[in-house]
């Protein structure tokens, strides 16, 4: 019996790009020469998309000198169909709502190295919790919740290695952003447009989440305090969550991530009274945690890797 090969090609499809990498899922780790990005905005043609896509993964294959390959797991945003590979999305990729991806890759690959290879999809917040699991911040944890600071406020559940999106402790969808919060949903507080706003009704300014970050380093009190509120934010949202999943381990990623020095104090305070048990840490890989949830799907008993109860 031969045995398979241990190399995945993972993608990361962004609103604006489209990462894609061998990942040797031995080592746990990227094959550092196939990385490979693509810009590509959310909004260009269905056929533009998919064709920017396919090249991207070929380009990650032919670095890593056309490795074999046991499969394909591309990291997508939603909503999404990701059994079946179809699109649901109607705002960001709006051309590619009602889309068969997997079939449309599957055309774009045909009659080449990746022709025959199996492609999974699943949500990219649900990877980057799957790989922190797997080669981050969380490995060891049984039971993970990741959530991605950025444009939005995105969440996985990991339980023994298996993403999920319902069922006991899981809130519907496995998603965070819109559970409610002071009269609105989580996400109108906590993400990087909520912050540039709350800056901008605190001093008059308007800072981007990475320059409001870098103010708050240099000493800026407003900015400060606005980080402050996002910590107090996340943890009032996630507590019951957390409590409610058993969850061991905690993983921040996105850009916003990058400053959790400014928000850890009243996340680790308030999440020490109200959710006892959690380790809350920032993550250990940032953009690379995505793709190796992707090359995750394939390890052992990945056919059980993503489930809905």
């Amino acid at each position: 019996m031969n045995t398979p090969s241990p190399f995945v090609l993972a993608l990361d499809v962004g609103g604006g790009h489209v990462t894609a990498a061998i990942v040797n899922t031995t080592a746990r780790a990227l094959h550092h020469s196939s990385v490979t990005r693509i810009a590509i905005p959310h909004d260009a043609p269905a056929l533009d998309l998919v064709h920017a896509w396919a090249n991207v993964g070929l380009h990650a294959l032919a670095a890593a000198d056309s490795l074999a390959v046991t499969g394909i797991g591309i990291a997508m945003p939603g909503p999404f169909d990701y059994a079946q590979g179809v699109s649901l999305m109607t705002r960001k990729f709006r051309a590619l709502h009602g889309l068969n991806v997997r079939r449309a890759l599957r055309n774009a690959w045909q009659d080449g190295p990746l022709a025959n290879a199996p492609i999974r999809f699943e949500n990219d917040a649900a990877l980057f919790a799957l790989g922190e699991w797997w080669g981050g911040a969380a490995r060891g944890a049984q039971r993970v919740v990741g959530i991605t600071l950025g444009t939005g406020f995105g969440s996985g559940f990991v339980r023994s290695g298996v993403t999920l999106h319902g069922g006991h402790g899981v809130p519907d969808g496995g998603t965070v952003w819109h559970l409610p919060l002071r009269g609105g949903v989580a996400e109108d507080f906590i993400s990087g447009a909520a912050l540039t706003h709350a800056y901008q009704q605190r001093a008059g300014r308007h800072l981007t989440p990475e320059r409001l970050a870098d103010a708050a380093f240099a000493g800026d009190s407003e900015a400060r305090t606005v980080f402050t509120h996002l910590g107090y934010d996340i943890a009032e949202v996630l507590a019951p969550v957390l409590n409610a999943f058993h969850a061991e381990r905690l993983v921040l990623g996105g850009n916003l991530s990058r400053a959790f020095t400014l928000f850890q104090s009243p996340l680790q305070t308030e999440l020490r009274l109200h959710a006892p048990g959690v380790h809350v840490t920032p993550t250990d890989l940032y953009e690379t945690a995505a793709l190796l949830g992707a090359a995750a799907l394939f390890i052992a008993n990945s056919d059980a890797r993503s489930v809905t109860n």
